[in-house]
């Protein structure tokens, strides 16, 4: 009667050292292929932002196309979000001031619900201000907090929070302690310009091409 092979206990703990010798070479190379959630995150929110911002700005019933009579220099078509003038868009009523880009921008992108929150009087952005002022949320969770400011020419930052209200919910400020921030800033000239604000945002559009870095 022939014995059954099996192995040894030297054999299993030699195959047991192995696997877990491959194991360690290749998880490090794995977390670097997984993209980075809160980056990913990010660039889509911009390119999402920046989409919006284009059919916002070449929308003539949103901004028509005409000049500011009282400051020619200012021409509308060259900069639409000048004119801040209240307008009626498929009998929607928007808002002039500082709530006009909000509200376009707010149906534009889709949000979990039709609520759009958005201020006609500028606020200055804290952690508190973002949390109790949210303009819209969209349906991946990115929170949005527009704030348009007319009183020296125009100007539109617009603060993201790639994952509403999970994570540390700070933004990276210059000697700051928010080292892996998951808000960010970004802000829109007149002419639909958009340019991000801080130096995390902007290493990841400069890194886009490359989401394993």
């Amino acid at each position: 009667m022939k014995k059954k092979k099996g192995y040894t206990l030297a054999e299993v703990l030699i195959a047991l050292g192995i696997v877990g010798f491959i194991s360690a070479i290749m998880l490090p190379m794995i977390n670097k292929v997984k993209p980075d959630p809160t980056k990913v995150t990010y660039i889509k929110t911009f390119d999402a932002i920046m989409a919006a911002t284009h059919e916002i700005t070449g929308n003539t019933l949103a901004y028509p196309l005409q000049d500011d009579e009282k400051n020619p220099t200012k021409k509308y078509n060259k900069c639409p979000l000048f004119n801040t003038a209240e307008v009626k868009v498929n009998g929607i009523e928007y808002g002039g001031d500082n709530a006009k880009f909000c509200q376009f921008l707010g149906t534009t992108i889709n949000t979990i619900d039709s609520t759009v929150n958005c201020k006609k009087d500028p606020i200055t952005y804290s952690d508190n201000t973002f949390k109790n002022n949210i303009s819209f949320t969209g349906t991946n969770g990115v929170q949005y907090l527009v704030l348009t400011d007319t009183t020296d020419g125009y100007r539109t930052d617009i603060y993201i929070d790639v994952n509403g209200d999970e994570g540390k919910n700070c933004m990276y400020v210059d000697g700051g302690t928010c080292k892996n921030p998951d808000r960010f800033k970004l802000s829109i000239a007149a002419n639909g310009l958009i340019v991000p604000q801080d130096e995390v945002g902007a290493k990841y559009l400069e890194e886009r091409k490359d989401w394993t870095k």
